[in-house]
């Protein structure tokens, strides 16, 4: 027995009736297009992705920066204190300095306890004496530096914190009063 299509000649498709060189080239051809048409949707997709958008828009960086500024400007505020009697300037501003530190530490807003803290005099004469205190703290070994000026004659210290800004080219001067 015979197949069905035994006495009729075989098509041939349309495909194998084109030039060799053409039917290797138009495969190659076809799958370019098809890359070419996925990239081309990949690239004009519009994410949303609000954080990675904000990143990019000079007014959310100005933001940003004003609100480090800020931020900056009261960590770094002028504190006050009192010497004791017979307290020295340098030892009134130290134990104005610890007192905040153990003040802040106990809030949690730094880690603690104080491993070490030194205070030197860095300038001034007479009823404007300048100190930069260092203040250790926390088992990592976290370093607050502090700036102060003690005025002997009224007994009054005023000590600022000196905080790093959230952008290295940013200068946000501590107040005037602490140095």
């Amino acid at each position: 027995m015979n197949p069905p299509d035994a006495g009729r000649p075989r098509r041939r498709s349309p495909y194998r009736s084109l030039p060799p060189w053409l039917q290797w080239a138009l495969p190659f051809a076809v799958a370019g297009v098809l890359v070419g048409g996925l990239v081309w949707y990949v690239n004009h997709q519009t994410y949303d992705v609000p954080q990675i958008a904000n990143v990019t828009k000079p007014s959310a960086i100005a933001a940003q920066n004003q609100q480090g500024t800020v931020i900056v400007k009261q960590q770094q505020a002028p504190h006050e204190s009192r010497i004791t009697a017979g307290q020295t300037p340098i030892a009134g501003v130290h134990a104005a300095v610890l007192h905040y530190m153990h003040h802040e530490i106990a809030l949690g807003v730094f880690d603690g306890p104080v491993t070490r803290s030194a205070c030197t005099q860095t300038g001034g004469s007479g009823s404007r004496l300048v100190f930069h205190c260092t203040v250790t703290a926390t088992s990592q070994v976290v370093t607050y530096p502090f700036d102060a000026v003690a005025d002997p004659a009224s007994g009054v210290v005023t000590y600022c914190q000196r905080v790093e800004p959230p952008i290295p080219s940013m200068n946000i001067p501590v107040s005037k009063r602490c140095t």
